[in-house]
């Protein structure tokens, strides 16, 4: 498969009328950014609320978007409803919006840890998409992995998918309990990869080099393999990584620190307190995954 950096260009347009962003910080923008600027959706058909009216009057200026002072305002005759709040507002905006939302309005959650059945009971509302994005949804090249309720229309789905392909990919599935998994992946992934960019750059100051210089070799290295692995035909990157390890060689000699050290244990271990705590906040039992028991 090959596959190259999701470039700037234009989708087709929804059959949205009337999109509303319910919160306006950086996911929010990154979302209006995004559906703006590819054409899915007319900057005069998107309306953005948030609680802090120069944050929304902001963005407004920025994108050409409506800015509403009034949240039930907002969300008057809307299509689409994206919720980009903390997770602990949520029992807040339920309580002015519930009694609002048309049972035709599909609400999309970009909320961590909020599951579905706690979005429909605080709204009273059953058309819903819960979704989990990244932070290089600001450059357009987020991973969001997202799924819906049954009773989302495939037209509902249809929209909802153009709106997160404009901030990069998009993966649907049919079940929550992967939503979880995802934030544990490539939700909480950035992190995992920005600690291993800045290990990579403090060893390179600590050999010799400028930081700038480190960091730039470390940057190059993880983009530049990054896109190799994507527009390889091969499917495990055991393969590719065997490509590049010599016999004897200054890789495999570092690889042997690596694995020494416990590199993939500890990632693995990493990812699964991720997913346990994405559980926990879920309020879903988190007693899960390697050295735990439900007995």
């Amino acid at each position: 498969m090959s596959a190259a950096l999701k470039t700037a260009g234009t989708l087709a347009p929804t059959t949205c009328r009337r999109l509303t962003m319910i919160g306006a910080g950086r996911m929010a923008e990154a979302l209006i950014n995004g559906i703006i600027s590819k054409e899915a959706l007319p900057a005069d058909q998107v309306v953005v609320y948030d609680i802090n009216a120069k944050v929304s009057a902001n963005i407004s200026k920025k994108y050409g978007c409506v800015a509403s002072n009034s949240m039930l305002d907002a969300i008057t005759d809307s299509d689409v409803v994206i919720l980009a709040v903390k997770p602990n507002n949520v029992t807040d905006v339920g309580k002015v919006i519930a009694s609002a939302l048309s049972p035709k309005t599909t609400v999309v959650s970009v909320m961590a840890g909020v599951n579905m059945n706690t979005l429909s009971t605080t709204l009273n509302h059953r058309r819903i998409v819960r979704a989990m994005s990244n932070t290089p949804a600001f450059i357009s090249q987020g991973m969001t992995v997202w799924t819906g309720s049954q009773e989302c229309t495939q037209e509902n789905k249809d929209t909802v998918q153009q709106f997160f392909a404009a901030v990069g990919e998009e993966i649907y599935v049919s079940e929550e309990k992967y939503l979880d998994m995802a934030t544990a992946i490539s939700g909480s992934g950035p992190a995992y990869v920005m600690l291993m960019m800045e290990a990579l750059t403090d060893s390179g100051v600590h050999l010799g080099f400028p930081r700038d210089v480190a960091k730039k070799l470390a940057q190059q290295t993880l983009l530049g393999t990054t896109m190799y692995s994507i527009n390889s035909d091969e499917i495990h990157l055991a393969k590719l990584r065997n490509d590049v390890t010599s016999p004897g060689g200054t890789t495999a000699t570092a690889l042997y620190e690596l694995e020494a050290g416990g590199f993939r244990t500890v990632m693995s271990k990493a990812v699964w307190a991720a997913y346990r705590r994405a559980l926990e906040l879920g309020g879903s039992d988190s007693n899960v995954g390697p050295g735990r028991s439900h007995g």
